[in-house]
């Protein structure tokens, strides 16, 4: 219960270790760093082929649930078209697709 009355107590009370801090910066930052890194040139090499290639498009990071807050992340529109070809390609979209032509016809029979 100790980790309960401390979640009732001041915020002001509480400080965050500026060490802890850093190191959690410098984690983050080589992160980005090394995918940015990563998928960049790939990236660029639409550049001129495909409008708009790295404008930010939104995907589902889940392929079998729906768009929501929780389950969507930011991308590079060349990337979203990327992972959704291999996504489509492996089979993975088929469930949705079916889901969709199910609802189609329930709808064209009413």
């Amino acid at each position: 219960m100790a980790a309960a009355s401390a979640l009732t107590g001041k915020a002001d009370d509480y400080t965050n270790s500026a060490d802890l801090e850093m190191q959690w910066a410098m984690k983050a930052y080589h992160h980005a760093e090394t995918f940015y890194n990563k998928w960049r040139p790939f990236c660029n090499h639409f550049e001129g082929q495909l409008d708009d290639f790295n404008f930010g498009t939104l995907i589902r990071i889940d392929c079998k649930e729906p768009y929501s807050k929780e389950n969507s992340t930011l991308v590079t529109r060349v990337q979203f078209y990327a992972i959704e070809i291999a996504r489509n390609r492996e089979g993975h979209n088929d469930s949705i697709w079916q889901k969709k032509s199910e609802e189609k016809n329930a709808e064209n029979k009413s």
